[in-house]
């Protein structure tokens, strides 16, 4: 319940509030009594005072509130400094003020403390900062999660387009293979290779140098033909089990 907003209840005649006010720095007190303490405290700073009191606390007292103030006062006359000022804590200003409504016979209830006040204020603050910051790592994570997912599920797709790729290269490499047969043609380049290097030496001893070089040029032909096709099927080869082991990887 605010100060601003409090409404008490009224017995009798006389009824407001009894306060406690100080300066800043200072080590009295002002004990009185108003219908309004915040009005109070700023008429005695615009003409009694160079600057306005700190409203410390204050007390409704359902009826004779002249008689709480009154009654505190006595309490507290030997450390009176001046008129409605004492030199007392705040805190021994509050209890004079219940022990002097209880002396009195007068219902009294504390509106208003300004260390409970400021105390239950810094309290809501650091709550609704301690709110503030949950909300914060809570929006975080949230979107690194969205991040993150997003980040998987672009990788799954390239993962994806890679397989089907590497599937499509598959079929074609396996095409290859069966449209040609280079194991075939490798042997077969191979026994023209030899059958002409032998013809190139028999001839040569019966014709001459040139038929010898012919046959020699034609079996270094078919020889080199036969390598490259033989150097082929293992690349293709090679390139077919490189594409076999991407896919068992993923799958």
């Amino acid at each position: 319940m605010s100060k601003q907003s409090f409404q008490g209840t009224v017995s009798g005649a006389g009824y407001g509030y009894v306060y406690v006010m100080s300066y800043p720095g200072s080590d009295k007190v002002k004990i009185g009594h108003s219908l309004d303490p915040s009005t109070r405290a700023t008429a005695i700073g615009g003409t009694l005072a160079p600057e306005t009191p700190v409203l410390e606390a204050y007390f409704w007292c359902s009826e004779r509130r002249e008689d709480v103030e009154r009654a505190a006062h006595r309490l507290q006359a030997f450390v009176r400094a001046n008129g409605e000022w004492f030199s007392l804590s705040v805190g021994a200003a509050v209890d004079t003020i219940r022990r002097a409504a209880n002396g009195v016979g007068v219902g009294i209830q504390l509106v208003y403390d300004r260390n409970e006040w400021e105390a239950k204020a810094a309290a809501e603050a650091k709550l609704e900062k301690q709110r503030h910051e949950e909300t914060r790592i809570r929006l975080a994570a949230e979107e690194s999660f969205r991040r993150e997912r997003r980040q998987n599920q672009l990788k799954d797709e390239a993962d994806e387009a890679n397989l089907k790729r590497v599937e499509q290269e598959l079929l074609l490499l396996r095409g290859r293979k069966s449209a040609s047969n280079h194991d075939g043609k490798g042997i077969a380049f191979g026994i023209i290779a030899t059958v002409c290097a032998a013809l190139a030496l028999t001839l040569g001893e019966k014709d001459g140098a040139g038929t010898t070089m012919v046959l020699i040029s034609s079996a270094l032909a078919f020889g080199w033909f036969s390598l490259r096709n033989v150097m082929a099927e293992r690349k293709l080869r090679g390139e077919i089990a490189r594409a076999e082991r991407f896919l068992r990887e993923r799958k």
